[in-house]
Parts: structure tokens; sequence; C-alpha cells
């Protein structure tokens, strides 16, 4: 009988409380953005510390191996590609567009400068909100989400204000309000 083993470990299960030390818990596994996918994937489980694994020859996963042989005659590793490579996400972000390849080749930024390539840092790393940007994107509430969301950097660009500057941050800030709106609106129509 063939078994299907998943490459990762959930974050908050046994394996990573028994020893979170295997696994980078400030990153999270899933799937670079393509066209099924054009946000990526997030599959929110931990990522794998290989250096710590070797030092014990790997015996983690040959328990692992060991353990799923009781019930199978073979294996499919689901994501084998995870041993060599995975994308890897940091653990304040919500969409896998967020990563990177981990391990990956680098490039670095004297190579870029060899080649003619002009590199700035902010221009290319962090979000780029200028008022053109607002005005495309939120229209009429442009200046509502520059209010309350943004805070000046530099004479022509904004920043995320440091309450919402991480994906996860945002997303809890909003679910938080949606849930006071419906609480809200409950309590308007039922009294």
């Amino acid at each position: 009988m063939k078994g299907d083993i998943p490459i990762g470990v959930y974050r908050y299960g046994a394996d990573a409380w028994v020893a979170p030390d295997l696994y980078k818990m400030e990153v999270q596994a899933g799937a670079p953005p393509d066209d099924f996918a054009v946000k990526g994937q997030n599959w929110g489980f931990p990522t794998y510390n290989w250096k710590r694994m070797q030092e014990d020859g790997f015996a983690w996963w040959k328990e692992r191996f060991r353990q799923m042989s009781y019930y199978f005659d073979a294996f499919r590793i689901d994501h084998i590609l995870g041993f060599f490579r995975i994308w890897s996400i940091p653990v304040n972000a919500v969409q896998g567009v967020m990563g990177t390849f981990d391990p990956c080749i680098p490039v670095y930024v004297n190579e870029l400068g060899e080649q003619g390539i002009w590199f700035d840092y902010e221009r290319f790393c962090l979000p780029y909100i200028t008022d053109d940007v607002l005005r495309e994107v939120f229209r009429e509430r442009a200046d509502y989400v520059k209010a309350h969301f943004l805070q000046k950097h530099g004479p022509q660009q904004y920043v995320l204000r440091p309450e919402f500057d991480t994906q996860k941050k945002l997303k809890l800030i909003l679910k938080a309000r949606q849930t006071a709106s419906i609480f809200y609106l409950e309590t308007v129509y039922t009294t």
C-alpha cells in the first residue's frame, strides 16, 4: 500500500511543540505567485531548520519514515521539492506573494551595479505609495486612507503606519472592525 506524506507539519502540532528548534518558526511555507494563484499560496506551516536536523543525522525524518512504514509499503512525499527549495513567507504575512525561495541564489547589489542597473532599496523593496498611486487605487477614498493608515516618508511618498505595516496586522484590524460593525447592526436591528 502506498502512503502520502505531506512535506510540512502543523505549526501548533506535537512535532513543533516537542522540538521547535527543528523548524524555522519565524517563517511559513507556501508557493510563489503563478497563473493559478496570483497572490501566491500560504500554507502556514513552518519550514525546516535543515542545519539543525543535519546535526543528528536527520533523526526526525528517519523516525517519521519508520513510523509510516507500519502503515504503508511505499511513500510519496507531497511537495518533495521542499527538500531542496521551498517558498518561505515571513510569519507576519498573509499572502504568498511576500515570500522568497529558501535556499536561493542571491543577487547582490554590487552585481546589479556592475551590470549598470541602478538599485534603490526603498523603491524596490518597500511598498511604493504616492499620491498618484492612492488616487488610482482608492479614488475618492484616497484622502481617508492617507489620513488613517499612512504617514509621510519623504517629500512625495508614504509608508504604512506601524500598526498597519504587515499583512497580518491589517487583517486583524479589518476583522475587528467588521466584527464591531456586525455587532452594531445586530444591536440596532434587534432592539
